[in-house]
């Protein structure tokens, strides 16, 4: 009688028990406080965009050029990854300064996240108006008007030069300027926004003669001069893909020698390095500019237009 009774009060027992909810048994869980998104590769921008104000034929024409600049650039980065710093084309242009720092911006220019980033067609701040003797702006950054921002002018459409046109025609590396290319000329641009090289790049020698003295003499600022990776570029592209194994350097390109003097590696705000062999361009600029207003203005004699630069400076090549 007694294991009966037993029996059934550990019945009605496990009965009770099993007829509560289980969630009723514990609290409620507490409220996860919402952490930041992180940062993740898919917000990751590594084209440059182009601005609704170019036309069909203005953006296809800009994609091409950006195109053969990642182009030129990527094969400038992978030869010196492959070849190093012994590479004589390397140490022609570069001497002997750190391939890290060669190769690094040339993958920043790549695979270097570019959010904002953005070529333009229009004319906002009226600058595409500026003249020099050569005739109006190719282009310009927009400076504080907007920093990620680079207009470009109708004369860069007329002018510039595809990249097969390296080797032909007489579009030859030390005679053609190398901003003449839209590919280097795009690649220079690039150099000055401040989010894409932090300003780091500079002009020191523009030339083709003044680079290679550069080399020689101060490689340190050689790894952070604009024209030498615009000329290395090229160089390289045009020994590997455009004319193995040769190249195309002109024989009217001066080599300097010892017996040169008289290189100018300042740079002053408009004026363009000097050389004794090649004579440069030459700018006169105003003390007072408002870069990316209308009321910018600069004189020069030049065998192309001026343009800004990420830190303000106008330059005539």
């Amino acid at each position: 009688m007694l294991a009966s009774t037993l029996l059934s009060s550990l019945i009605a027992a496990s009965a009770t028990v099993q007829a509560a909810p289980f969630f009723a048994s514990r609290p409620p869980p507490k409220a996860l406080a919402k952490r930041a998104e992180p940062k993740t590769w898919q917000s990751h921008v590594s084209d440059v965009q182009i601005h609704e104000s170019c036309n069909a034929s203005q953006s296809a024409y800009l994609r091409n050029g950006l195109d053969d600049m990642k182009r030129i650039a990527e094969h400038a980065h992978d030869r010196i990854l492959t070849l190093g710093e012994q590479d004589p084309l390397y140490v022609k242009y570069f001497g002997n300064a750190s391939s890290a720092a060669a190769s690094g911006l040339y993958a920043q220019i790549v695979w270097g996240n570019k959010p904002g980033v953005l070529l333009r067609c229009d004319n906002p701040d009226g600058n595409c108006a500026e003249l020099t003797s050569a005739g109006p702006w190719a282009g310009h950054w927009r400076g504080q008007n907007a920093t990620e921002e680079t207009v470009i002018c109708e004369p860069s459409y007329a002018n510039r030069l595809h990249l097969a046109s390296l080797c032909w025609d007489g579009n030859e590396i030390g005679v053609t300027p190398a901003s003449q290319w839209l590919a280097a000329d795009l690649l220079h641009r690039l150099m000055h926004i401040p989010s894409v090289t932090y300003n780091h790049v500079e002009h020191a020698a523009d030339t083709y003669p003044d680079v290679l003295a550069l080399a020689a003499s101060n490689s340190s600022l050689a790894a952070y001069n604009q024209a030498t990776f615009q000329l290395y570029a090229l160089d390289a592209y045009a020994q590997d893909v455009a004319f193995p194994p040769s190249g195309c350097v002109g024989a009217e390109a001066h080599i300097p020698t010892e017996e040169d003097d008289g290189h100018s590696h300042s740079h002053d705000a408009g004026a363009s390095s000097s050389s004794s062999a090649a004579p440069a361009a030459s700018a006169t600029v105003p003390a007072e500019m408002t870069i990316g207003n209308a009321e910018a203005s600069a004189t020069a004699s030049a065998a192309e237009s001026c343009h800004t630069h990420g830190d303000g400076e106008v330059h005539c090549s």
